[in-house]
């Protein structure tokens, strides 16, 4: 099973945080996430041009282990 959701990455190649008071890391665990396209396009346009931020779409391999 696979899952996507989308997330925003700065200049520096690191995740932006949830936590606005934390630093953005490349800890994908904290990174904010977004289930839909047009929410985080939403969100994107009030971010800062000079910072270098992008949208990227994340896929996740989900396999059981038993």
């Amino acid at each position: 099973m696979n899952k996507i959701f989308y997330t925003i990455m700065d200049g520096e190649g690191n995740f932006l945080n949830s936590n606005f008071m934390r630093d953005n890391n490349d800890n994908i665990i904290e990174a904010i996430r977004f289930s839909n396209l047009d929410d985080i396009k939403d969100y994107f346009k009030d971010l800062r041009d000079d910072r270098g931020f992008k949208i990227v779409k994340v896929k996740c391999e989900l396999e059981e282990i038993s």
